[in-house]
């Protein structure tokens, strides 16, 4: 084996100087970001996508730009935006009238080096036309497959900090990049040798030749033959493994943090770039530290957290938690029953009224509450999974359920959860701690529920029938409710749930429900009913009367909320919430 090491070793040196050549390339046009070089080079030994994340003017397209000039690649950018079409990637099937023939028209995907420029922008019907390109390397119009040119590479970039008209990228889709690299600004020193070579009118970016794709193609052979002993392949497996299973790591501590560990993809691909970083080393065999050097580029994006109970967490943290103490404290003495006096009873506990008309000294019976039960009655009706921004409805009232939820854990209060549609979906019985909280929230975010429609009278009926005790009672709802007496028995049971428990509402909307854009004849469905309706929406006077009823709908729900005394707030899907949230609990005081 000794032998063969040391031959792979004199074919990787043999093999190696056009690496220093091309960096040193690069490196006259983007200074600094050797963290992002080196990783566009693993991508493209390891024949493997890369998806770059940072703020906008790192040099990011640049970059990309300059590594295909410097190896003679062609080089397509695509700009994704919201009007984007499959077909404005892979192209179609033009009709030619002339001879009655569908002739194919390639699209900007037939490359060497495809720059997808802020992927996030496109639906994901769009990006999702990238798959097959992606894992497949060809292209299927109409009933032909066409083959991608070699090498093929797609570098997609994306904001993270402008979330405005973004579409979140499908998971099946993240899963085909092999490394997401999270893009830092430069040094110091870095900056100014940016200022000193690029602030000028025109700045100097010719780049030259100094690899052609057929050297990258044979150092790729390479890279396949680079020895990988079993210690490390047993390492890798390890590192994949954990993120499914942390506690068998010896990690306890992240079990509940992770939803989804990293799939068998991201165990082919962490070998592959360690295999590739250590062609780039100059090295024929792989070490541990190449495993760790990628491991976070290879991982990050195919973890999934919950990020819900980490961000409300913060917020309930930072911001929440001594709001909700102050409110929220427990009310000291309660009521609970009569007895008949006996001799050395306080006589000042006597209850004069209930003495009177029974002719003899009753006294009143105390409890004092030490803690609180806060009740969640969430809303899973199908109106809820609309969103026009970021997060859906049903997201939204999902984070606010979190946030009041380990509010409460953190006061050592209870919690229960109450879900429902046009019947109660689940309910779960209040209780202390974490774990149960993290129960609460999983339910929230993935139960699916069977019924479509709101009834919110049954809900609320149904809560008021387990519990008879004071509870702390928040309803989180869209609040669309049907018309007529269903509307008229929901307004009821609130009423009635606001005489027997401490009840607030909080009305979670999205703001294209009362505004509308300027897009054209478009058709709306009803989620709850089915219904479907056409609307002109490039007609001023349809989106305006579409605005007026919507604020008129919202008017009336807010005068029968305040002509029952029920406490409410507003939160919309695009808006932080924190901060009206936490005045809603401050006018509780």
């Amino acid at each position: 084996m000794s032998e063969n090491l040391a031959a792979i070793n004199d074919i990787v040196r043999g093999a190696h100087p056009w690496v220093s050549l091309l960096q040193k390339e690069i490196g006259r046009i983007i200074i600094g970001q050797k963290y992002l070089i080196d990783r566009m080079l693993v991508g493209l030994l390891a024949n493997g996508h890369l998806l770059l994340e940072g703020v906008p003017g790192l040099a990011k397209t640049l970059s990309v730009k300059t590594l295909a000039q410097a190896i003679e690649a062609q080089f397509r950018r695509v700009q994704f935006t919201p009007d984007l079409l499959p077909a404005d990637i892979v192209g179609t099937l033009i009709y030619q009238p002339h001879d009655g023939q569908f002739h194919t028209k390639k699209g900007p995907i037939f490359t060497n080096i495809l720059l997808a420029d802020e992927i996030n922008r496109a639906p994901a019907k769009v990006q999702s036309a990238l798959l097959e390109a992606m894992q497949e390397r060809q292209v299927t119009l109409g009933d032909t497959t066409y083959a991608l040119p070699t090498p093929f590479l797609v570098l997609a970039t994306e904001n993270p900090i402008d979330q405005e008209g973004t579409y979140a990228l499908p998971e099946a889709q993240v899963d085909r990049f092999m490394l997401k690299l999270k893009i830092g600004y430069p040094t110091e020193l870095e900056e100014l040798a940016i200022l000193e070579a690029m602030a000028c009118t025109n700045p100097k970016t010719d780049i030259n030749t100094v690899v052609h794709p057929q050297q990258i193609l044979d150092a790729r052979k390479i890279v396949d033959q680079i020895y990988l002993d079993p210690s490390v392949k047993r390492y890798i497996v390890s590192v994949v493994l954990a993120t499914r299973e942390p506690a068998r790591y010896g990690l306890p501590e992240l079990a509940s943090l992770i939803q989804y560990g990293a799939s068998p993809r991201a165990t082919i691909a962490l070998t592959l770039a360690a295999k590739a970083w250590a062609f780039l080393q100059g090295r024929g065999y792989v070490v541990p530290q190449d495993i760790k050097t990628l491991g976070a580029d290879v991982l990050r994006h195919r973890i999934i957290i919950w990020q819900v109970e980490i961000r409300t967490n913060r917020l309930v943290t930072e911001v929440l938690a001594g709001t909700y103490h102050s409110v929220f404290k427990g009310r000291g003495i309660d009521f609970e029953a009569v007895r008949e006096y006996s001799p050395g009873d306080d006589v000042r506990a006597i209850d004069w009224n209930v003495t009177a008309k029974l002719g003899k000294p009753f006294l009143k019976l105390f409890r004092e509450e030490r803690e609180l039960t806060l009740l969640i009655v969430l809303d899973l009706s199908a109106s809820g999974n609309f969103g026009s921004v970021q997060a859906s409805k049903r997201e939204r009232a999902a984070e606010l359920a979190a946030v009041l939820a380990f509010s409460a854990i953190k006061n050592n209060d209870k919690v229960g959860l109450l879900l429902f549609t046009d019947r109660v979906e689940k309910y779960i019985p209040p209780k202390k701690g974490r774990r149960h909280t993290l129960r609460l929230l999983r339910e929230m975010l993935f139960f699916e529920p069977e019924g479509k429609g709101t009834n919110l009278h049954g809900a609320l009926h149904t809560l008021n029938r387990l519990h008879s005790r004071k509870a702390l009672v928040f309803v989180i709802s869209d609040f669309m409710l049907p018309a007529g007496e269903a509307e008229d028995n929901a307004f009821h049971a609130l009423a009635l749930t606001r005489r027997h428990h401490d009840l607030r509402s909080i009305i979670v909307r999205d703001p294209r429900e009362t505004l509308l854009p300027d897009v054209g004849l478009v058709s709306l469905e009803d989620a709850e009913t089915g219904e479907v309706v056409q609307l002109q929406t490039a007609s001023e006077s349809v989106r305006k009367r579409y605005e007026a009823k919507a604020q008129e709908q919202a008017r009336a729900l807010e005068h029968e909320l305040k002509l029952r005394a029920i406490r409410y707030c507003t939160v919309s899907t695009h808006e932080p919430y924190i901060a009206t949230l936490r005045a809603f609990l401050e006018r509780s005081k």
